[in-house]
């Protein structure tokens, strides 16, 4: 079972219908964007998904420069190298993956150049 199931399960467990769920039933397709049923990866939350994931997991917020937008390479780049969920939305790329965090850390904090370089790996361009 991979994370995104398990993810899904969590939430069935911890409250099956409660609040701002009665109105969306909780699967993989409602918590994440690029969900592909039989693959690991895939893990870029729907805002549904962040604004349950946010309450119950550590995540680490990075800040994306004015006007800078996120292309394909960079979408790429991300779904094959985060094993764990990861939101994009208002100007922030939040990352649960400690892991991944400490990637961009390493970078001085510098979130364009580790997209770039998960862009350029998302590609074969090694």
């Amino acid at each position: 079972m991979g994370l995104a199931n398990k993810l899904v399960n969590y939430y069935i467990e911890k409250n099956p219908r409660q609040g701002m769920w009665e109105t969306t039933e909780v699967t993989p397709y409602s918590l994440f964007k690029n969900y592909t049923e039989g693959k690991e990866k895939g893990l870029r939350l729907t805002s549904f998904g962040w604004n349950l994931m946010r309450k119950d997991f550590t995540h680490y917020s990075h800040q994306l420069p004015t006007g800078f937008r996120l292309n394909a390479g960079h979408l790429i780049g991300l779904q094959h190298h985060c094993s764990w969920p990861y939101y994009i939305g208002a100007g922030y790329l939040r990352l649960f993956g400690e892991a991944d965090n400490i990637e961009v850390r390493l970078v001085n904090n510098d979130i364009v150049l580790w997209l770039n370089s998960l862009s350029t790996l998302g590609q074969g361009k090694f």
